[in-house]
């Protein structure tokens, strides 16, 4: 095989991993030169239900991390898309380094908080992996 590059070029990107596969002495099968690594690694999030708040009250939501793959990076929860008025607290405001951490959002309204029925957004935000969301339905009573 001497001075021939056949077999050399297949690439497959998934998970941010580059497999580079290469026909071994003419071999019928590609050979991978990387062990096959498990899943890419990654999180989920899940918020425990709805929140409804009259005007200067507070509601409490749990909000649950699930790492996946083998991610083992800082995790920062926030919430976006609150209602006027309406302000979020996290307890702890970063998720441990566990297989799945919960984590306590206080939602206060305060006494010009606007009513009706919104949809925010828990956010847990990483930097080796895409964010993670999950919707959370806030009803703020007049």
């Amino acid at each position: 095989m001497a001075g021939s590059a056949r077999g050399f070029g297949r690439r497959a990107l998934t998970g941010g991993v580059l497999t580079l596969l290469v026909s071994a002495c003419n071999a019928p099968e590609p050979v991978s030169l990387l062990p096959d690594s498990g899943p890419p690694p990654s999180m989920r999030l899940a918020v425990s239900g709805a929140a409804t708040l009259g005007l200067g009250s507070t509601a409490v939501v749990t909000v649950t991390v699930v790492r996946e793959g083998d991610f083992t990076g800082l995790v920062t929860l926030s919430a976006d898309g609150l209602p006027a008025g309406v302000t979020g607290t996290f307890a702890p405001p970063t998720a441990p380094n566990a297989a799945s951490a919960t984590s306590t959002l206080t939602l206060q309204a305060a006494l010009t908080a606007t009513p009706g029925s919104f949809i925010a957004t828990a956010r847990a935000r990483a930097t080796v992996v895409h964010d993670a969301t999950a919707d959370l339905l806030i009803t703020v009573n007049p």
